[in-house]
């Protein structure tokens, strides 16, 4: 449904095609279905804008895509990102994105936004983190935090 509210002032609706002809600025990417091939990332790949938000679950399967989620950290570098209110067994995050000037090399493109809620510890090779398996909203690195 690409038909705006009435009550909306300064949001433009569309299509991934139609994001080339806008003079972007922001482009917010929210909840994208796994389930609809190539939603979101044609949306990312038709964007010319430098900042994208992303609202969704990261590396899940629940939001969005594997490709979706190296696309996108390989042509944008996270400059934020806030844990947000949601039902239980999921963990929606906004994330906060700028392009990259040049495309990520292959070892940062395969870094991860998610990180561990007691220390900050980035979730990589060296380091896995847990999520709790009641409601998936703690995500922790080991029995320390």
């Amino acid at each position: 449904d690409i038909k705006p509210p009435p009550q909306a002032s300064g949001v433009a609706y569309g299509t991934a095609a139609s994001l080339k002809n806008l003079p972007q600025r922001t482009l917010l990417i929210c909840m994208p279905s796994p389930g609809e091939a190539g939603l979101a990332e044609v949306a990312l790949a038709s964007f010319g804008g430098d900042r994208l938000a992303y609202v969704g679950e990261w590396g899940t399967g629940l939001t969005a895509t594997r490709k979706f989620h190296s696309q996108l950290l390989r042509d944008f570098e996270l400059e934020g990102q806030i844990k947000l209110p949601c039902w239980a067994f999921t963990r929606v995050e906004l994330f906060l994105f700028r392009r990259r000037l040049l495309p990520a090399s292959s070892a940062a493109a395969a870094s991860t936004p998610v990180t561990c809620d007691a220390c900050g510890a980035r979730q990589g090779r060296a380091t896995m983190l847990w999520s709790c398996p009641w409601t998936r909203q703690l995500r922790v690195c080991g029995q320390a935090c």
